[in-house]
């Protein structure tokens, strides 16, 4: 028997041992039993992980997902040990086998007949990887050395971009989203708009995106600018939770007027949240990656620092509640309840082991003559916040999209009747914004719902 280490990236700390089963695979099938200790390995790990841990899973494995993703953090929460970015898990772990998994070393062991090491990035393709990184890593070491004015500037990207390949969205949630998300980038960077269009498939493609590598390194080099728009966000949001209450009776109340409004002013909130997208959802993911590639030199104990500082309050009382964040994600006839997150995006102080994370910095910028500590503390200032800033934003628009489904769902009735069946009643989904306005208003005279 020989040892097979496959090496990803650790993203929940943790050692543990069980029998690798597959998402979704029906474990009676493979002779496992409910009480065996289980590891699942996924394609991708994302928010719906949480309908797949049972009280006997004790690891999980993905080929695709980040240190930052809401799958990672609700495991981190639990306590799982996880390893993502192992590409070619599925290919090389046979199901049923019994694996070790290091959440903090990010690798796999399991014992096979022949010899077998799988990289998580093949190494004929590591130094254009590396070519790729220097650029942004250059310009941090670069930028952390001269006392340069704030700059603004972000360039757009040439290319369409797809930051979520695998997402289909409805139409009428595509329209009512469209607005804020194409917004974002003029509301926080100045200059014109993005353009979002919506494939056959469902899948939303951005036009004239913002550089994500250029709204890094803008963020990195102006905290004070990251916490002044943090806080005008935290003001709103605080204000739409506030007020999410009172539209409990309004998006089941079955008269037309009523929940057209209670819909406006649910999809203005709704686009008020997407406005700041730019600066939470795309970037989180790439400046935890790239925080921790900056501190890899340093040793495991400084990574489990950075661990420890993503942390958030509304992970921590998504687990506590058991109730599944996603379930407002995909729109549906008949709506769940409307849930309303509770939580913040408070910075947190100084944790044991900075101290010590420092120490290796310093001495590794003597050594190398790189400013590797200065680096880092910038880092450290606005990362956990954004972090934080990127989970509250999935909170809020699942507590915002609750409600918009329920209104939806309880205008379905109205304009298809309350015996219409559900799958006739889910085709108001397949409308846009203006056409749902106009199908619940009674309106069938575009000229009319203009006047």
């Amino acid at each position: 028997m020989t040892k097979v280490v496959l090496q990803g990236k650790g993203a929940s700390k943790g050692v543990c041992k069980g029998t690798a089963i597959f998402g979704g695979a029906k474990r009676t099938a493979l002779h496992v039993s409910k009480e065996s200790l289980v590891v699942l390995v996924l394609k991708s790990l994302d928010r719906e992980v949480y309908k797949l841990i049972e009280d006997n899973v004790v690891g999980v494995v993905a080929e695709c997902g980040s240190v930052a993703c809401h799958g990672a953090a609700i495991l981190r929460e639990l306590g799982i040990p996880c390893v993502v970015a192992c590409s070619n898990a599925l290919r090389a772990i046979p199901q049923g086998a019994e694996i070790e998994v290091n959440g903090l070393e990010g690798t796999v062991v399991l014992r096979k007949r022949r010899v077998h090491i799988v990289a998580a990035v093949d190494e004929r393709v590591k130094p254009a990887l590396q070519e790729s990184k220097t650029s942004f890593e250059e310009a941090l070491f670069v930028s952390s050395n001269k006392n340069t004015t704030p700059c603004f500037e972000v360039r757009r990207s040439k290319s369409v971009e797809c930051y979520r390949p695998n997402r289909s969205y409805q139409l009428l949630r595509y329209d009512m989203l469209r607005h804020g998300w194409e917004e974002s980038p003029r509301f926080l960077f100045g200059g014109p708009k993005c353009k979002l269009e919506r494939s056959k498939n469902g899948v939303v493609l951005v036009h004239n995106a913002p550089r994500l590598d250029d709204i890094c390194l803008l963020v990195l080099d102006n905290p004070d600018w990251v916490m002044a728009v943090a806080r005008q966000r935290e003001e709103s949001i605080s204000a739409w939770k506030s007020s999410l209450p009172t539209y409990y009776k309004k998006v089941n109340a079955k008269h037309r007027l009523q929940l057209l409004e209670a819909t406006e002013r649910l999809h203005d909130m709704y686009s008020g949240l997407l406005r700041y997208i730019y600066l939470t959802q795309f970037i989180a993911d790439e400046l935890v990656d790239k925080w921790m590639r900056l501190i890899e030199p340093l040793g495991k104990d400084c990574t489990e620092v950075v661990y420890a500082l993503l942390t958030s309050e509304y992970v921590r009382r998504a687990v506590a509640a058991k109730i599944h964040p996603g379930r407002s994600t995909f729109w549906q006839v008949p709506s769940p309840d409307p849930q309303i997150w509770q939580g913040d995006s408070a910075l947190r102080a100084t944790i044991d082991g900075e101290e010590t994370l420092l120490r290796h910095a310093l001495n590794y910028s003597i050594r190398t003559g790189r400013s590797l500590i200065g680096a880092h503390c910038r880092y450290r200032l606005v990362v956990p916040l954004i972090y934080q800033m990127a989970e509250e934003h999935y909170y809020v628009s699942s507590s915002i999209c609750s409600f918009i489904n329920r209104a939806v769902d309880t205008a379905s009735t109205v304009i298809f009747g309350q015996e219409t069946r559900i799958e006739h009643r889910s085709k108001v989904f397949s409308f846009t914004w203006q056409e749902f306005r106009k199908a619940l208003l009674g309106i069938s005279n575009e000229r009319r719902l203009l006047c």
